[in-house]
């Protein structure tokens, strides 16, 4: 049982650089590692060439966003994996330890119907949590982190809580899931393309759970922005509802919504809902969370 592992990546060499070192000092150490590089401007290409050779690198454009481009990444896996064995997806972004791909591949063997994602922590305080696990409910549209901001240390290393949502950030799948659900929603270009993978396993009854044992560490810096800031404007709630960026983009929460519950009726109740806590957000939430 081989692990495999793909990675998005664009204009982040050092970052890439750090992250792939990481996997070259695995005490169980991946089969493969596939990058895919949208169009890097920064030199990308060069460093993978002289420090990394046995990366597998691949290209695509930069409109392909992160769901795109790990579907890049997926493709050439699956032709060349086994069902059995198992694909790891992480950002470019994180670094961790030694132990990390065996400890991962420990978790996810548990059961043949598993999904495993990591704890994320701050790589300026690794001792406290930025991600411990997300839920979201099916039908009001609540959606819950575990433990942010706690001590990693509060917790026993093979600690697990059950989820319906693994993050891009480290999380190792079997193959078979994506040879038989497929890959990652193409409609979906960023912000709920990781989610709506897992949920698609969750409803197709696959065990899902984020293992405090298996632990990457992240700059702790928003990508996207969540709630207005200053002044209500005309313009900033289109924006917020429009951006490819925005957690609030309802182009992307719709297609999330019909892909997550493979039901209409359930998809717009929860469409709804949903919507309906974004726009609460929104108006009542002084702060803006920009990258």
């Amino acid at each position: 049982m081989a692990v495999y592992v793909a990675i998005p990546t664009y204009n982040r060499k050092g970052k890439l650089d750090r992250c792939l070192t990481c996997f070259e000092e695995q005490d169980t150490p991946p089969a493969l590692v596939v990058v895919c590089n949208a169009t890097s401007t920064d030199g990308t290409e060069e460093m993978l060439a002289e420090r990394h050779p046995n990366v597998l690198s691949l290209r695509c454009t930069d409109d392909n966003w992160w769901t795109g481009t790990i579907n890049v990444c997926l493709t050439e896996i699956l032709r060349r994996c086994k069902p059995d064995d198992y694909i790891l997806c992480i950002n470019d972004d994180v670094e961790f330890g030694p132990e990390y791909v065996g400890r991962m591949l420990a978790a996810v063997r548990e059961a043949p119907k598993r999904g495993v994602g990591s704890v994320v922590v701050d790589i300026d305080n690794p001792e406290i949590i930025d991600d411990g696990g997300n839920s979201q409910s099916l039908m009001t549209g609540k959606h819950t982190q575990h433990n942010r901001f706690r001590r990693i240390s509060e917790f026993p290393p093979g600690h697990e809580i059950a989820v319906n949502l693994l993050s891009g950030r480290g999380v190792i799948y079997p193959a078979r899931a994506f040879i038989e659900l497929g890959l990652i929603a193409a409609e979906i270009l960023s912000l709920y393309a990781d989610y709506e993978f897992s949920l698609r396993c969750s409803r197709a009854g696959y065990d899902l759970a984020v293992n405090y044992g298996c632990v990457v560490k992240s700059e702790v810096k928003p990508t996207s922005f969540h709630d207005r800031t200053g002044d209500l404007t005309i313009g900033g709630l289109v924006q917020y509802f429009t951006s490819p960026r925005s957690s609030g983009n309802l182009r992307e929460r719709l297609i999330f919504t019909r892909l997550a519950t493979g039901n209409l009726a359930h998809a717009i109740l929860l469409f709804s809902f949903a919507t309906g806590r974004a726009t609460f957000r929104y108006l009542l939430g002084p702060r803006k969370i920009s990258g």
